[in-house]
């Protein structure tokens, strides 16, 4: 990193934006914060920068980024332009909140501009998620045998794609029958348990498509070893138009679908958290489906009023 920088053993208060991301990324790393949320944050920071600078016609610094002038439109920019969904905006709230406490800190700004940020408010709907019937229709369009196999540890054990792709062969022990999953969100690691069919499916994985590779991991390609997020719901993509399914159908989906099915299958909430890696069972939560079906089972099993001629309790 360059002495303007770190003059005075910090940072510069002319310090640009630009250059104080790369040294707010620094310091995520060594808050050991995952990879993923420092990429995230990464990338969403760069993208309010280019915004600013367009605005600005030239690098813009910290110290004079406010609220009304640049955050509030660089929003509305997102939601009204760009047709960012409010549910998808949480890294983009979330990264520049902490860079701007990271710059409050360091006493760049003399106040942080994103405390009276104020996003629109939303109607919280259920998460899409895909029956158990939608989700073998979907599985058998899948022609790619890694995705296939990786969709499956998501619907059928809950996996983030990252954790999923991550696994080494270690990780996977056929014996106690669970996964090991090391490096979770917030990285953080916990143990899930599969059952006989996921058992067999990854069995029939290393046993007839895992290629002969030096990689460690246990989604592995021959010609990398690994296989990126993109090209997995590039082909998931491709497999829900084939099998029909009007459902934007992406690996977070697939999550979504297994945690569903617990609920539908009446698992313990506080289980599934634990299973799904969750800080909070009220994140779990929202997976909690009303299920019209169950509804009328329920109601139809219900007595309100006495029966004719039945004698009163008082």
């Amino acid at each position: 990193m360059n002495a303007h920088i770190l003059a005075h053993h910090g940072l510069d208060k002319d310090i640009t934006m630009k250059e104080a991301i790369e040294a707010f990324v620094e310091s995520l790393a060594f808050q050991k914060k995952s990879r993923e949320t420092i990429r995230g944050y990464r990338l969403s920071l760069l993208d309010a920068n280019r915004y600013f600078s367009e605005q600005m016609n030239g690098p813009i610094r910290c110290q004079d980024i406010s609220l009304h002038q640049h955050i509030q439109p660089y929003f509305t920019h997102l939601f009204q332009e760009r047709k960012l969904q409010v549910a998808s905006a949480k890294r983009y709230v979330s990264a520049m909140r902490s860079f701007f406490r990271y710059l409050d800190i360091q006493e760049v700004v003399q106040k942080d501009p994103t405390a009276r940020l104020q996003l629109p408010r939303v109607r919280k709907t259920e998460r899409e998620h895909l029956t158990q019937e939608e989700f073998q229709s979907f599985v058998s369009c899948i022609d790619i045998p890694i995705v296939r196999y990786i969709a499956l540890v998501q619907a059928l054990a809950g996996l983030r794609v990252s954790e999923a792709i991550q696994l080494t062969v270690d990780d996977v022990d056929f014996e106690a029958r669970c996964i090991r999953v090391q490096h979770g969100k917030g990285d953080k690691a916990r143990t899930v348990p599969i059952n006989e069919e996921l058992v067999t499916e990854l069995h029939d994985y290393l046993m007839h498509h895992r290629p002969f590779t030096p990689s460690l991991l246990f989604f592995a390609t021959k010609r990398t070893g690994t296989i990126s997020i993109a090209y997995i719901n590039l082909v998931l993509e491709r497999a829900t138009k084939q099998a029909g399914i009007d459902k934007h159908v992406t690996s977070h989906i697939l999550r979504h679908s297994y945690a569903s099915w617990l609920v539908k299958h009446n698992v313990n909430i506080v289980h599934i958290q634990k299973m799904l890696g969750h800080e909070s069972v009220r994140t779990t939560s929202g997976y909690m489906h009303v299920y019209q079906d169950d509804l009328q089972e329920t109601i139809e099993n219900v007595r309100f009023l006495s029966e004719k001629g039945a004698t009163s309790d008082e």
